[in-house]
């Protein structure tokens, strides 16, 4: 069995369709199947995160004429992840592959009409999708990397003295500087953890300027539940991140860096009581105060953080990768 994943990504779009569908990629790979990528607007960035994964990637000049210029099936399963395909182009997948698995976000099609549809946000189960597809919808299929699953549960410590900060592979507008200064300027006696993602360009002005012994950076990590686990507090991007947060439990607040996180954060907050901060729509430099008084609380209330951190997990179990590829199997 062969199948074939369309996704693109780098420093401008995110990795975030690269990361998620790697997880399905490689439980795939652990099911014998013979998976490849295909990409027509990923930067280096993205195709080293395939590289390094395992898979071998195709590149073309644009996905739907490539498409186009096949008579027959290659591949017995497509799978998509990508904004930027209509409606009326899914069904030209089935120019190379028998069965087509869409991943959804946006909810922008009329109908959905492929042979399994995955949305994991947790606003999902609210959607009333349109079509013949089989839907496969909310955190329990959320796309989680082994090392998230299977993790058990600790209370959160009574005092923060470690806390994460984590915005996304590129965070095009170094909201990590601004965060951390932040930070450094209310609680200088804390230990910051601070990843870097693959795309994030001011790594260099980062490290050069931030050499505080308190402060220490986790460059293109492939560690990231165990760093998750020895903090006791976290400030995280809007995206699947949050969802790994949650497997491992860990007291957050999340940061709205895209219009499309809204949503998103909005839901989990709803069901977590997960604070957050939308530094999309508003200017963090004017926001400061609502900030410092959101980390306050999350600081000094410690009955806060363990209701916050009980729901988290309750929420994710960190399975949802194999529940997908069990659902695309009963598809041949």
């Amino acid at each position: 069995m062969k199948a074939v994943i369309y996704a693109n990504g780098s420093s401008t779009i995110g990795l975030g369709h690269i990361m998620r569908t790697l997880t399905i990629a490689k439980e795939l790979k652990k099911k014998g199947i013979l998976v490849e990528y295909i990409t027509d607007r990923s930067d280096k960035n993205a195709v080293k995160l395939v590289k390094d994964g395992g898979f071998n990637i195709i590149h073309v000049a644009n996905i739907l004429d490539y498409l186009l210029s096949f008579k027959s099936l290659i591949y017995d399963l497509a799978i998509i992840d990508d904004y930027n395909i209509e409606e009326h182009d899914i069904n030209k997948f089935y120019n190379i592959a028998g069965k087509i698995v869409y991943i959804d976000d946006l909810v922008k099609f009329k109908e959905y009409n492929m042979d399994l549809l995955i949305n994991t946000s947790i606003e999902a189960l609210n959607i009333e999708y349109k079509g013949k597809t089989k839907k496969l919808l909310g955190p329990k299929y959320a796309l989680l990397r082994d090392e998230f699953k299977q993790i058990k549960y600790k209370l959160p410590k009574p005092n923060v003295e470690r806390i994460m900060i984590t915005l996304g592979g590129g965070d095009e507008n170094n909201f990590t500087k601004y965060i951390l200064d932040m930070l450094l300027d209310n609680y200088v006696d804390i230990e910051y953890d601070v990843v870097l993602g693959n795309s994030y360009k001011y790594k260099d002005f980062m490290i050069k300027n931030y050499r505080h012994e308190n402060i220490n950076f986790h460059i293109n990590t492939n560690n990231m539940a165990g760093i998750m686990l020895n903090c006791d507090l976290a400030i995280s991007a809007g995206g699947n991140t949050l969802y790994e947060l949650c497997a491992c439990g860990t007291p957050t607040i999340a940061a709205i860096i895209a219009d499309n996180q809204i949503k998103f954060v909005q839901g989990v907050s709803k069901i977590t009581e997960m604070d957050y901060i939308n530094l999309f729509e508003k200017n963090l430099q004017v926001d400061v105060d609502n900030f410092i008084n959101i980390l306050r609380r999350n600081i000094k209330d410690y009955s806060h953080r363990i209701r916050i951190s009980k729901q988290m997990f309750n929420l994710v179990d960190g399975e949802g990768s194999r529940r997908i590829v069990d659902e695309i199997m009963k598809l041949f």
